[in-house]
Formats: structure tokens, sequence, C-alpha cells
């Protein structure tokens, strides 16, 4: 059981890496669409209510497409994130039918699934293999802790261990 442990505990950041990107790609198909069906995504969300279609487009496709790429880069990664999830939110209760989940009924069970991913990276981050993490080593940046992870918090509490027990002066 160890030995399983290890390796998912060594292959967990990439799993994420992989989640982030495929959900970002995605994303960018969704928002390249919207591009490429210009005036029917506007008579679309006129026709369902959606206020000012023609200014909400530039949301819908900001929220898909920049923040698929951003996914697919993992630079700000929880903003990226954070634009998939309103988007979907927005998705969901507009254009999708509330009492199924199922496609055949334009159910709501894929949006549902990239809400809730979309929250899971804006809580988990961008990870090893992202540009958030190649800007944080670059700009020494401090390193998130996460709660099961004691190393962090050890080094913290000697460094007030430190300042506790220095003179002051």
């Amino acid at each position: 059981m160890e030995k399983l442990d290890s390796i998912r505990k060594t292959l967990e950041p990439y799993a994420w890496t992989l989640a982030r990107v495929a959900l970002g790609i995605v994303m960018i198909a969704y928002g390249l669409d919207k591009i490429e069906a210009w005036d029917q995504w506007v008579r679309i969300m006129g026709n369902k209510g959606v206020p000012m279609p023609g200014v909400m487009i530039y949301v819908a496709i900001l929220g898909e497409l920049g923040g698929g790429i951003g996914l697919v880069l993992g630079a700000l990664t929880p903003l990226a994130a954070a634009g998939v999830a309103g988007s979907m939110v927005v998705a969901t209760f507009t254009f999708h039918d509330l009492a199924h989940i199922i496609g055949k009924h334009n159910g709501i069970g894929t949006t549902l699934i990239f809400f809730v991913l979309s929250v899971l990276l804006m809580v988990k981050g961008g990870g090893p293999a992202s540009v958030d993490a190649v800007l944080r080593k670059t700009l020494g940046g401090k390193r998130r802790v996460s709660p099961d992870d004691s190393s962090g918090s050890r080094r913290t509490n000697e460094r007030e261990s430190l300042r506790a027990s220095a003179p002051s002066g």
C-alpha cells in the first residue's frame, strides 16, 4: 500500500496538470465556436433572454477562450478557472435543461462537470508544469502550503520560534 501511495503522490500534480490542460482545450474550442458563429450566438443569446447579447458574447468568449488559454498555459490559473466557472454557471442556467443531466435533452451534465473542475482548479492552482509555477520560482513568490503539507508549516513555525527567541533591541 505504501508503494501505491508513493506513486499516487508522485503523479498527483501531473494528473491535475492533465485535467487543467484538457479543460482549457475544450474551453478554447467553445470560445472559438462563438467567434466562428458570432451572429448565430448573438441571436441565440437574445432568444434566450440574455440582456445585451451583442455585449454578452464578448463576456462569454472572454470566459471560455480567455479562460481556456489561461488554463492550458497555467497562467493566472485561479482567475482563468474563475472565468470558466462563471461562463459555465451562465450556460447552465440559460441554455441547458435543469431537469435533465444527459445531452439528448440538452442537460446540465457537461456544464456541471466543467464548473466543478474549474472550481477545483481555482483552489488547486496551476501545478508544477505551469506559467504560474515558473513565475513563482522566478519572482521568488511564496510557495502555497496545502493543509496536508507539514513541511511548509514547519518552516513557518521555525521562523516564528527564531523571531520569538531573538533578543529585542
